[in-house]
């Protein structure tokens, strides 16, 4: 049943959302003219780059392979940037000053964070169960032939940390969850 338990890297993830999505939540339920509050709201809401930069640091430290690790960066990178131009058309003017559409929708975005975070976690330590599960029959295998008779066994065990290989196909990968 390990594939529902999660490392804290998850539930620290989990955690940084709250705060920006409290923030969110204060500028929906306080009335436009409670300035203060708002206010507050706002800078409250400004501690999002705690889980973006956790999930950033997460998701590079959990690709492996120069490519890939290029390729998942890069197509981050668009999302991030394609999110910075929307974002913006979201607070419509004709609902000047309270923008209702804009505060619900990074309600939303932040509480589809949370889940996506918390799935990413199990996913993570589902991928981990399956290497401890390959690692242990690359080893028995070892153990149990002539080193001759398998050849790619030992020098896979030796030499994946300095070959290319993807998260995926590197058998002593560890993903952070």
């Amino acid at each position: 049943m390990q594939f529902f338990l999660i490392d804290l890297d998850a539930y620290l993830l989990n955690v940084s959302v709250i705060p920006p999505l409290i923030g969110v939540i204060v500028l929906e339920v306080l009335p436009v003219n409670n300035s203060r509050g708002r206010l507050a709201g706002i800078m409250v809401l400004y501690t999002y780059w705690s889980p973006y930069i956790l999930g950033q640091a997460i998701m590079l430290s959990n690709t492996a392979g120069l490519t890939k690790k290029t390729a998942v960066y890069a197509v981050n990178y668009i999302g991030y940037s394609v999110g910075n131009l929307i974002g913006p058309q979201i607070f419509l003017t004709k609902e000047a000053p309270g923008y209702g559409t804009a505060i619900r929708t990074m309600l939303v975005c932040y509480s589809v964070d949370a889940v996506l975070f918390l799935v990413y976690g199990l996913w993570c330590n589902h991928l981990n169960s399956r290497k401890a599960a390959q690692r242990a029959q690359l080893e028995s295998e070892q153990r149990s032939g002539d080193e001759d008779s398998k050849p790619g066994v030992a020098r896979v065990m030796d030499d994946d940390a300095l070959a290319d290989l993807t998260d995926l196909q590197n058998p002593h990968f560890i993903y952070l969850t």
